[in-house]
């Protein structure tokens, strides 16, 4: 009986922990394996990382309702994206780094018409620190 205590007690100490290991993990980042936004438990779907040139700039993750289909990820549907940032980042690099992406995929015709949505937008970027979720 001696000889099986230590296991039993390796046993209880494993067994809470295991519980509260996180879904995912990503450059040392941890994701939990659901979230609860309202009623509504959604479950991670995948991770990411954003690097530009040799800088890591952030992880993230996605969360949608189990049910839900991989085609369907832009619908009207609950979702969450949560980033951890790897590295600070002022408001104003989100306005540049987004209106480039804009002006490659979209025409100046395009742009003109929603201009006061990407304003808004834009006017909603706060400055970030690193480790920042």
């Amino acid at each position: 009986m001696q000889k099986i205590i230590p296991y039993i007690l390796i046993i209880a100490v494993l067994i809470p922990r295991a519980v509260a290991v996180p879904a995912a993990q990503i450059k040392g980042v941890y994701f939990h394996d659901a979230v609860t936004i309202g009623n509504e438990v959604l479950k991670i779907r995948g991770t990411g990382i954003l690097k530009w040139l040799f800088f890591k700039i952030y992880v993230v993750a996605l969360y949608l309702p189990p049910e839900a289909e991989d085609q369907h990820v832009l619908d009207d549907i609950p979702k969450k994206t949560e980033f951890h940032y790897l590295t600070d980042m002022q408001a104003e690099q989100f306005v540049d780094s987004g209106d480039g992406l804009l002006e490659k995929n979209a025409s100046a015709d395009d742009l003109a018409q929603i201009k006061g949505k990407i304003d808004t937008i834009n006017y909603m970027y706060k400055d970030v620190k690193k480790c920042d979720r």
